[in-house]
């Protein structure tokens, strides 16, 4: 009996293997956000941005959307270690690419991004293929009325009391907004 158990052992584990490659073996996304020194030359970006590209494709990603680096202050000082001195950057390029890869490459990915030492920082994270940004909402605050300070903190507009129209005030309003 006990060699029957090992054999349903022994059955299950090439079972689990059989799983994991599978597993294993189905592309996932990704997103890597990256900061550029900003000591590259705005005509010498396009060129950084594909040796990113490179490192992506050589390890069979396939791309999926991006978005060009931009010159942007940082929230901080950041340092970066080069040549033997350290660094202070208050600004970066930054940009960010999302791609399609088998799980399995995101170490040699990283590894090579983690080479460029023209990358000041990255992140690279798992996403969904759908687009994800975020978008701000316009705010319309008419000229004049004054805002209220609610309890949380959010400034909303003071309503005014409303006064009630006769019908004849209310057809001249329509009357002065129809154009014949």
């Amino acid at each position: 009996m006990a060699l029957h158990g090992r054999k349903l052992y022994d059955n299950l584990g090439k079972r689990m293997e059989i799983h994991e490659t599978t597993a294993d073996s189905r592309l996932k996304v990704y997103e890597v956000g990256y900061l550029l020194l900003p000591t590259i030359a705005e005509e010498h970006l396009a060129a950084e941005v594909q040796n990113i590209k490179a490192i992506i494709e050589k390890n069979d990603g396939v791309f999926i959307t991006e978005d060009f680096p931009k010159l942007r202050p940082l929230a901080y000082t950041m340092r970066k270690t080069a040549t033997g001195s350290n660094l202070k950057f208050s600004s970066a390029y930054f940009g960010w690419i999302k791609f399609e890869v088998n799980p399995s490459m995101i170490p040699t990915i990283q590894a090579g991004l983690e080479k460029n030492g023209n990358i000041l920082r990255f992140m690279l994270i798992g996403t969904v293929r759908e687009n994800t940004l975020y978008t701000q909402r316009v705010v319309y605050r008419p000229a004049g009325e004054g805002a209220v300070v609610s309890e949380k903190g959010e400034e909303a507009l003071a309503e005014a009391p409303k006064e009630k129209m006769s019908e004849e005030e209310i057809d001249k309003t329509i009357e002065n907004l129809v154009v014949e």
